[in-house]
């Protein structure tokens, strides 16, 4: 009997220290619970941080894309504008070049209308008020010109444009009406001993045929202005309303054989039309 009671108390006491230890061991297992717990909450509020971080990417994402929508649409419209203008240059050159051609025949015609015989007289002055007129248009056309040009044109490029239409145009310009005056100076010199010996050979019903034409002629507003006036001056056909442009127009004139200005402006023309292209080139790469 003492020997079962030994053996049961034996028993207790083993059973108590598994006990114990069965109670040490659910303490960690909850201690551990309650640090799983905590993790999985830090877990969860990094994955709700992750995703509100995505949908702030998406946004961004969504905006960027339409940004670069609109850089594409204006970079297209920039391609076309681009285009546009090199197209307005490569047409303002060539009207340049033709203008200067227009300008340069009318000179010459000017020049060779000045050294006519007095016969032909009439028909000279009113030769030499058309060019003298085609001679302004052109210079006005070509000033015209130069502004468009100017605004088309890079700041760098645009004061050559400006040296090229003030400062060989100037210097061109008093050579040009020198000439000019050398000439009809030359040439009513010419005339007026022309007109003395014929007055010595005519007769008086020459001289009422002659003054019954000029009376004639002045009372039909028919008079012929002065071709050194129409030359020198070609305000006297436009009026007084051009007279703030002369300088200007005046400043564009060109004597035949000087064509530095000319050649400077072609040269940065082609200059112009070639970094255009690059730059297309470029873009479209």
């Amino acid at each position: 009997m003492e020997v079962r009671l030994q053996s049961a108390a034996d028993k207790t006491e083993t059973l108590m220290v598994k006990l114990r230890e069965s109670e040490k061991s659910v303490e960690r297992l909850q201690a551990e619970v309650g640090i799983l717990k905590e993790s999985k909450g830090m877990v969860e509020d990094q994955i709700e941080n992750q995703k509100s971080i995505n949908e702030d990417l998406d946004t961004q994402l969504t905006v960027t894309k339409a940004k670069l929508n609109e850089v594409f649409q204006k970079l297209s419209s920039l391609e076309v504008e681009l285009e546009d203008r090199s197209n307005c240059c490569e047409e303002l050159e060539a009207t340049c070049l033709e203008l200067q051609l227009q300008l340069e025949s009318a000179a010459k015609e000017t020049l060779s209308c000045g050294i006519n015989k007095e016969g032909k007289h009439p028909q000279d002055g009113w030769e030499i008020k058309a060019a003298s007129v085609k001679l302004a248009e052109c210079q006005e056309t070509i000033l015209n010109l130069g502004k468009q040009l100017k605004a088309l044109a890079s700041p760098r490029e645009a004061a050559l444009f400006d040296n090229v239409f003030t400062t060989t145009g100037a210097t061109t310009t008093a050579t040009n009406i020198r000439n000019l005056n050398k000439r009809f100076s030359l040439r009513d010199q010419m005339l007026a001993e022309d007109r003395s010996k014929a007055i010595i050979l005519r007769s008086p019903t020459d001289d009422a045929q002659i003054s019954s034409l000029n009376h004639s002629d002045s009372d039909n507003g028919k008079g012929l202005i002065s071709p050194n006036a129409l030359v020198c001056a070609p305000e006297a056909y436009y009026g007084p309303k051009h007279k703030a442009g002369d300088a200007a127009v005046e400043g564009l004139a060109i004597v035949p054989g000087k064509k530095l200005g000319f050649g400077l402006l072609r040269r940065l023309l082609m200059r112009k039309k070639g970094a255009s292209r690059r730059s297309r080139s470029l873009v479209k790469v």
